[in-house]
């Protein structure tokens, strides 16, 4: 799609002036590409500045007759009329988006109604899983990651499986995510690392292979991180789900079954009890394979952005 066209790729100034004039470049640009992820929500103080931004550089670009496609988009329900503006002129002003989960696509309906929304699977599955599968040693590993609008609801339900997981024989690693202060993991999982220091950690730090090699060691993932989840399936890891959101859920609905999909509310020591069962049977099998989602995405992301 891009074989005769310039891409360019801004590493941002931290000086704000330099990062003033690079975003005017970007947003001229003949073609404008917002990478996936959930970045119409509200309920971080920030998020209500950086929609603004993208406003204004979005209105810029539609002056300009310049051509806005989102790409991998989630949406949560919002809670203040100023984002809701923000949101709703940001949609008007896009020529494409495609969005990841279902859920999504009816709530930015109910802010906007852009004839020109698409459902495809989320563009993390473009990835493939050969390369990065690692021979498992004798030690089980369990890797665990835990996301939370309601920090003081969950952080003893994490605490308690934690501990519990503890008393198995396996070797406990919080896997970090999204690795920055203002995501919905970083609060809960840097209290849970606190409090127990035998707690090893792999953190993404925008490398997709080396975040696969060290998540390929995995015998089981009990994650609550979408990408997290997509990840696992892509390497064949068994995953135990903690959905922090509907949204997630109805993603991981596609390809997990119900009984390994749990949320803040259920017992944790019923999580636990999930977790070493499927270590001990061995028997853990997606409902479909990754493969399915990496072949739809391939056929149909093209006949969209080309339409």
């Amino acid at each position: 799609l891009l074989t005769n066209s310039n891409i360019l790729v801004f590493n941002f100034s931290h000086n704000r002036f330099i990062h003033l004039i690079q975003s005017v470049k970007a947003y001229l640009s003949e073609i404008i590409v917002f990478g996936g992820g959930t970045y119409f929500y509200d309920d971080h103080p920030k998020q209500k500045k950086n929609l603004m931004f993208i406003f204004i550089f979005v209105t810029i670009a539609h002056c300009f007759n310049k051509n806005i496609i989102s790409v991998g988009i989630g949406f949560d329900n919002l809670r203040y009329t100023l984002t809701k503006y923000f949101s709703k002129q940001i949609l008007k002003r896009m020529d494409k988006v495609i969005f990841r989960d279902i859920d999504s696509l009816m709530t930015s309906r109910k802010i906007y109604y852009n004839k020109n929304y698409y459902l495809l699977p989320d563009i993390a599955y473009s990835f493939s899983n050969k390369a990065f599968v690692n021979s498992k040693n004798n030690t089980k590993k369990i890797g665990v990651n835990f996301a939370t609008h309601h920090f003081n609801d969950n952080i003893d339900s994490a605490r308690i499986i934690i501990r519990e997981l503890l008393d198995l024989d396996c070797e406990i690693v919080i896997i970090n995510v999204q690795n920055n202060k203002h995501s919905q993991e970083w609060m809960i999982q840097e209290r849970i690392r606190e409090e127990f220091t035998q707690v090893k950690q792999i953190k993404y730090n925008s490398n997709i292979a080396i975040f696969f090699q060290d998540l390929g060691d995995m015998n089981l993932v009990i994650g609550s991180k979408l990408h997290l989840i997509i990840s696992a399936h892509i390497l064949g890891i068994p995953c135990v789900s903690l959905a922090y959101q509907e949204k997630v859920k109805s993603i991981t609905n596609q390809f997990i079954s119900d009984e390994y999909q749990y949320s803040f509310d259920h017992c944790p020591t019923d999580i636990v009890l999930k977790a070493k069962e499927i270590l001990l049977k061995n028997n853990y099998k997606y409902k479909m394979d990754a493969s399915s989602f990496k072949k739809e995405l391939s056929l149909r992301f093209r006949e969209v952005i080309s339409s």
